[in-house]
């Protein structure tokens, strides 16, 4: 801001000491003041100013001689050129480079030739490349673009890339591209659009009159809040315009702390009066500061006024105020302090006695510091009052005399002198520890529930969700509370017989509530235990219903496998038994029947009888077997096997199986896997079981999923065949898995029952579930290792 020493009424008063080395404008009444002397001097400073002028264009001339020289050597100088050259093929194939560019992608220069381009070039900017290359390809027009390129070590720098379609010896298209590193050019361009960004909205947004002025100290800049509170144009106040609407009184002192401050390079401050659009003069607040080019030049000064005015009226009702505070003393029941910036009590007010237990006589001259349980609870007060200016309802502890501590809410503001300067604090104290305790007991009560392990839902009497903690969000598998509310609860749950108000039969069951069924988001279910409470208002009226829900479906998983596995134990020992006493006879049976057949000469129905005899007594030693397998798995060979490639062999072995079938096999193998220890026999035995069952559930056509993950939580590997058929219905699922049972005509129902033993030897899991999008999903649960199938040490099982 050009604020001139002197008095702006002519500019003819301003003396060459003030503006060194500057000629006078020559308008129309200085001309007529100068004499003939005078002017032909001035002639003559033109004519050498138009000596220079022809002197410097024969330098231009030169200069542009010696520029088309260099064009014409350019070829000489292309490895060594300060920017990369390289030829790219249509294929997009680098066929030629200089060591330039070799050096900016980081590589030798050989190793360039044939690599694709595109390998340089960030993913996320190859399709700018793809669209100046088609671009350059179809209308043979020069492309420019700016992009990330990569380095060898993959380290990204921006680059400028001019483009232009070219023909190789043999008449071939080519693309030759020209490849600038403009990083440093991309930052300074970022840091001055943030700058530039940064002063608009300082100029033309809130209250602040903003102006620049440059090395001269001319202004050039009047934002439009300074344009609209003067009334005047830019070209008005541009120069020392902006002066003649200072208030005479103030227009020396300001032009003395600005210019003061303007050679010294320094921030100023200065407060005046300057004429509004309305002809009043307005208290204004100048602040100014140096600025900087981007070479950390000077530039000028850019300063920003306020209108304090109403600041300044302030300030003189202020000591009204302070005497009507004063006869507030006797009787206000708050604490009301006065105290310097420092903290250092001033003034208190009686009250003090009551609820600190200090009288004014020892408070008055301590420290406010003294009274802080938490010394940084000061600091943090003072920051957000000198910030703002005041302070509204701060909470924090107080040590009254008895050494208790206490809550307290503190409301004050600064206290202003008249130059603007703040000099104390004023403000009020009052006890809030009855209303903190209240609602500190209320938060651990609301934390308590937010944070249960426990699902805990409130609902209307209709049975209608008001609301649900992050539990009950999970286990139902919504996405957000909102989800949830205002939904009917009857909607969360299935039973049988249907119940009307699923709120009001908790109720009934009381404290101990139910185990029910619970439908998930998904339309999957799970066991759950609900109970019920009923919360009422202080006049005992009923107002909700409390619901906790547990998750119950582990322990109930876990309940149904110790007795599927005493179940499985005990015809374990019979099927032993049973295997063992029926094997010899079935032996000599065989063995009779083979005989026959071979030796003796019989009619063709006795033939027939006797093979009868013979391929069922074979089927029954397979079935004793199967039961021998089953009651006594054989010895495993255990070792480290990865579950894609079992999967993916039996996979190929259960295709067999899909004679004129139109079954598509889809593959979804999580890469990466971590080993699992097992029988690779046993558990393909299992695999291709769980497939042929599945082709078997699908029929002719359908689709079936075998697919692989990692669970790092629970330090699992699962491997789950998923089909869509048409299920296995809820009486049948939870049986598939025991001996003997079966829903296929001429089934043993050994198979899975032997699949469940062999898991078990593995320490795994076997869950058979119906699938979300339709039919059935087996999944085999097994124990993960640390390691992968290339040897490496993996944190999966982190």
């Amino acid at each position: 801001m050009n604020k001139p020493r002197k008095s702006v009424e002519s500019d003819t008063l301003q003396d060459e000491d003030e503006f060194p080395g500057k000629m006078l404008p020559l308008s129309s009444e200085n001309i007529e003041a100068l004499s003939f002397e005078e002017i032909r001097q001035v002639l003559l400073e033109l004519r050498v100013h138009q000596i220079e002028l022809e002197m410097q264009n024969e330098e231009l001339r030169s200069k542009q001689e010696e520029l088309d020289a260099a064009r014409a050597h350019h070829f000489d100088f292309y490895d060594l050129a300060p920017v990369g050259y390289c030829t790219i093929s249509v294929q997009g194939l680098i066929l030629a480079a200089n060591l330039t560019i070799a050096t900016l992608l980081d590589m030798m220069r050989g190793a360039l030739i044939n690599q694709p381009f595109t390998r340089f070039i960030h993913k996320e900017d190859q399709d700018i490349y793809y669209l100046h290359r088609k671009q350059l390809f179809d209308t043979g027009e020069p492309q420019n673009c700016e992009l990330r390129m990569l380095k060898m070590d993959g380290s990204a720098f921006w680059s400028h890339l001019a483009a232009t379609a070219a023909q190789d010896a043999d008449g071939t298209p080519v693309c030759r591209i020209v490849m600038s590193d403009i990083t440093e050019r991309r930052q300074s361009d970022e840091k001055l659009r943030e700058s530039e960004l940064n002063f608009r909205t300082l100029a033309d947004s809130g209250q602040a009159m903003v102006w620049t002025s440059g090395t001269d100290r001319r202004c050039n800049y009047f934002n439009r809040v300074w344009l609209e509170f003067t009334g005047r144009t830019l070209e008005q106040e541009e120069g020392n315009g902006w002066a003649e609407g200072v208030h005479p009184d103030d227009l020396q002192r300001c032009l003395d702390i600005y210019v003061g401050a303007f050679d010294r390079r320094e921030k100023f401050s200065i407060e005046y009066r300057l004429r509004r659009y309305d002809g009043e003069y307005r208290w204004i607040l100048d602040e100014g500061c140096p600025r900087y080019d981007r070479n950390n030049e000077f530039a000028g000064y850019i300063g920003h006024c306020l209108d304090i005015t109403r600041r300044k009226q302030e300030e003189d009702k202020l000591h009204e105020q302070k005497m009507k505070f004063r006869r507030l003393f006797e009787n206000i029941r708050e604490v009301y302090f006065e105290t310097t910036l420092a903290g250092v009590f001033l003034e208190i007010s009686p009250s003090v006695l009551d609820v600190f237990g200090f009288s004014r006589e020892e408070v008055i001259g301590k420290s406010v510091t003294d009274f802080y349980v938490n010394s940084v609870d000061r600091s943090l007060y003072l920051e957000m009052l000198l910030k703002n200016g005041t302070v509204t309802n701060y909470e924090t502890q107080f040590i009254y005399k008895d050494g208790t501590h206490h809550w307290i809410s503190i409301t004050s503001t600064l206290v202003y002198q008249s130059d603007g300067t703040s000099s104390g604090i004023i403000g009020s104290i009052r006890d809030v520890t009855d209303r903190k305790q209240k609602e500190m007991e209320l938060q651990v009560k609301g934390s308590a529930i937010s944070t249960s392990i426990y699902g805990i839902a409130f609902v209307k009497l209709d049975g209608t969700i008001v609301y649900v903690n992050s539990s009950f969000i999970d286990m139902w598998g919504y996405d957000a509370e909102k989800d949830m509310i205002d939904r009917p609860l009857n909607d969360l749950f299935k039973t049988d017989p249907p119940v009307f108000n699923i709120a009001g039969y908790l109720l009934e069951k009381g404290n101990n509530g139910a185990e029910m069924t619970a439908v998930r988001n998904n339309h999957s279910l799970f066991a759950a235990q609900v109970s019920a409470g009923l919360i009422r208002d202080v006049t005992g009226n009923p107002l909700c219903i409390n619901i906790s829900v547990a998750d119950i479906s582990v322990r109930k998983e876990m309940e149904d496998t110790m007795i599927r596995q005493e179940k499985m134990s005990s015809l374990g020992l019979l099927s032993a038994g049973l295997a063992h006493e029926l094997r010899n006879p079935l032996a000599v049976i065989s063995s009779c029947a083979q005989f026959s057949l071979e030796n003796l000469s019989t009619d063709r129905l006795v033939t027939e009888n006797f093979q009868v005899i013979y391929r069922n007594s074979q089927k029954a030693s397979n079935l004793i077997n199967d039961l021998l397998a089953f009651s006594r798995p054989s010895d495993m060979e255990q070792k480290m096997l990865n579950i894609n490639d079992i999967f993916l062999k039996m996979t190929d072995m259960a295709r067999l199986e899909m004679t004129a079938c139109r079954i598509i096999f889809e593959n979804q193998l999580a890469p990466d896997l971590p080993l699992v220890c097992g029988d690779e026999e046993k558990l393909g035995q299992v695999f291709l079981n769980i497939m042929i069952n599945a082709i078997q559930a699908v029929g002719g056509k359908g689709i079936i999923i075998i697919k692989t993950a990692f669970h790092p939580n629970r330090r699992q590997v699962e491997a789950a065949v998923i089909d869509n058929g048409p299920g296995i219905p809820e009486e049948y699922r939870k049986r598939i898995f025991d001996p003997f049972f079966t829903t296929k005509d001429g089934g043993t129902g050994l198979g899975l029952s032997i699949s469940f033993s062999i898991i078990q030897l593995h320490n795994g899991i076997i869950l058979a579930e119906p699938n979300a999008g339709g039919g059935t999903r087996i999944s085999v649960i097994l124990p993960a290792t640390f390691q992968t199938d290339n040897g490496k040490e993996t944190n999966h099982a982190d």
